[in-house]
């Protein structure tokens, strides 16, 4: 049976309470107001002074402080936020300014998106921005397109329902740079094909015709003249996330 044991001091006329429950009830930190020890001794406490809350630590130095047991294998550490599956998640409504910077995870992609949660694309974590949830560790709102490296299409002679791997092409380029500079690292951070939207915001019309791309960055063409040193396309690859 836990024991529980109050302390009470007295100064005039205000009074100061300490409590303890679990293990040792009766060591109780001079700082603490509320203190649980576990059997293995780890502790929970909220400090007297700063209403700091720490977790297997005894003077807190943040609003929330957690120590793991490095030492101990056969216990899990880590902080798990709350789970929910994306339907779950469409289905609140609870989310206003008053939550930004709220965090979930969600763990599977059921239900149809809504405004809110157009973003949950992939399982994972997820922080609420004040109007949409945002992949934890996704690029920012400020940097979510770029174009695609360059390349060249052959454009010989008239032919149809032409094929080009585009996101083949990023993928070569970012995975393998031609030159970096000092101590940068071999390879380009990538995205997956299907992390990402395809877009041709520009093509020469006197030189390609029926222009499409799928989900993977495949585009499909037709060629219906000769290119010249002005054509081109531009193609903007924009992270889902």
């Amino acid at each position: 049976m836990k024991k529980i044991i109050f302390l009470f001091l007295f100064v005039g006329l205000s009074a100061m309470a300490q409590v303890k429950v679990g293990k040792l009830p009766t060591s109780l930190a001079t700082d603490a107001n509320f203190e649980v020890q576990a059997d293995n001794d780890v502790q929970f406490y909220i400090s007297k002074v700063t209403g700091n809350v720490g977790i297997g630590v005894i003077e807190p130095k943040t609003t929330l402080d957690v120590a793991g047991s490095p030492a101990t294998a056969t216990q899990a550490d880590g902080i798990m936020a709350p789970r929910l599956t994306r339907a779950e998640l469409i289905a609140k409504t609870a989310y206003g300014t008053d939550q930004k910077a709220a965090l979930v995870f969600v763990s599977d992609l059921s239900g149809t998106t809504n405004a809110a949660t157009t973003n949950v694309t992939a399982a994972g974590y997820y922080y609420f921005d004040g109007t949409v949830w945002v992949a934890v560790g996704k690029v920012s709102t400020s940097t979510r397109s770029f174009f695609m490296p360059s390349i060249t299409i052959p454009t010989n002679g008239v032919a149809a329902a032409q094929t080009r791997d585009l996101y083949a092409d990023y993928y070569a380029q970012f995975n393998a740079p031609a030159i970096k500079s000092t101590a940068a690292p071999v390879s380009i951070p990538l995205y997956t094909a299907s992390e990402l939207y395809y877009y041709i915001t520009y093509y020469d019309t006197n030189v390609f015709a029926n222009i499409s791309i799928n989900a993977s960055g495949v585009m499909t063409y037709d060629v219906i003249g000769d290119a010249t040193a002005c054509s081109f396309i531009n193609v903007v690859f924009v992270p889902k996330n």
